[in-house]
């Protein structure tokens, strides 16, 4: 019975296996296989089967911990009281009016304001792809839309009442992508993942969803705009996609659609959509100025491949989250996503110092080379490095 639980482990081995799992991919298979081998590595003892039940303790662990983190504990209403979102990490560099912006950043002067922009790229991954396993009853998602992966039933719904609407294919050059990955799909529930990223490679709040066939717009248009639910209207926003050049016609029609807190708030003339650099190139030729990073200003070297180095890392789970329900495979999912986040928010420090150092640097080689000139003001110090060195 649920509430006479038979069977326990040590939170001392389900936190090994999680550090195992989320740094090293080991599967909670190999994992659970590797004790047994401990308690009997002659194999001559018959060791009882006790998997299930520890694959059902790895769920509520890795769920338990993600609300303490959370500091839901602190929380009169506790994990029930949980809002959308709220137990992922956010970003901390990225702007947040109230939280870590300075007073007067939205009447910031045009030479300036580009300071303030938030950046945000798109992109799907059919690597990640999960098998019919089980199904929504018998294997729920404990976590479902409190952290990364969009609230399942709302998303089923609109992906199943949109998904056969026709998709524009306009742009030649990228016309494989807009079909690819509609083959081997038997026996799939998801034939990949799509997901939004900042332009400091953390994912988004509810910034990702399961793909059912290839890369539809119904998909993607729901997992970017729950992303950006309760976005500041006085912000400005820069978005890349891949194939943003067709993506983005129709987008404030197709918005309609959703419900009306999923609706951006930021006015159209604010938003600056571009496709990620590396795929520009297969783009056609109407494309490559107007859709090019290296064409806008204020947007610095920004390349919009984020999502593609969050897959490299995320692509190891992809064997053992295959074989799971859909409740497992998107607790295992929010899970890794966490410790991603987590894993770049304390590694912002060393980048800050390391350009901190790089400007320190740039600072006294101008003082000592007048001939080095390009961006002083005359005087030998350097107009473009204004940070202070720690």
């Amino acid at each position: 019975m649920p509430l006479e639980p038979q069977t326990c482990a040590t939170v001392e081995v389900l936190r090994q296996f999680q550090t195992l799992n989320l740094q090293g991919k080991l599967s909670a298979y190999d994992f659970y296989r590797s004790l047994e081998l401990q308690t009997d590595g002659s194999g001559l003892v018959k060791v009882p089967d006790w998997m299930a039940a520890f694959f059902l303790m790895v769920r509520e662990f890795r769920h338990v911990r993600m609300a303490k983190r959370a500091g839901r504990a602190f929380d009169p209403t506790g994990i029930v009281g949980t809002p959308l979102g709220g137990l992922a990490v956010q970003c901390r560099a990225c702007p947040h009016p109230t939280i870590n912006l300075p007073r007067g950043w939205d009447t910031a002067p045009s030479d300036t304001s580009w300071i303030y922009r938030l950046f945000i790229h798109k992109d799907c991954n059919f690597r990640m792809t999960n098998r019919l396993r089980s199904s929504e009853e018998k294997d729920p998602t404990l976590s479902n839309g409190l952290a990364y992966f969009v609230e399942n039933k709302s998303y089923s719904n609109f992906v199943l009442e949109h998904a056969s609407k026709q998709e524009v294919k306009g742009c030649a050059g990228f016309a494989a992508l807009l079909t690819a990955v509609t083959k081997r799909t038997k026996g799939l529930r998801a034939t990949g993942v799509v997901g939004v990223s900042c332009r400091h490679d953390l994912w988004q709040v509810n910034g990702l969803g399961d793909l059912q066939l290839g890369e539809r717009f119904c998909n993607v248009d729901f997992v970017f705009l729950s992303s950006l639910r309760g976005i500041s209207s006085k912000l400005k926003l820069v978005d890349s996609y891949d194939i943003g050049c067709e993506w983005h016609k129709h987008l404030w029609s197709r918005m309609l659609k959703l419900p009306d807190d999923m609706h951006l708030s930021i006015p159209r003339k604010r938003i600056i959509f571009l496709v990620n650099k590396f795929h520009l190139a297969g783009h056609g030729k109407k494309c490559q100025a107007p859709f090019s990073f290296n064409f806008k200003k204020g947007v610095g070297r920004t390349n919009g491949e984020g999502p593609e180095r969050l897959w490299a890392w995320l692509n190891g789970a992809g064997p053992s989250t295959k074989e799971m329900g859909p409740g497992g495979h998107r607790d295992t999912m929010n899970d890794f996503c966490g410790f991603m986040n987590w894993l770049k928010t304390v590694g912002l420090g060393e980048h800050h110092n390391l350009l901190v150092n790089v400007c320190y640097t740039n600072s006294i080689y101008r003082e000592t080379s007048p001939s080095f000139a390009g961006g002083s003001n005359g005087q030998g110090r350097s107009t473009h490095c204004s940070l202070q060195r720690l």
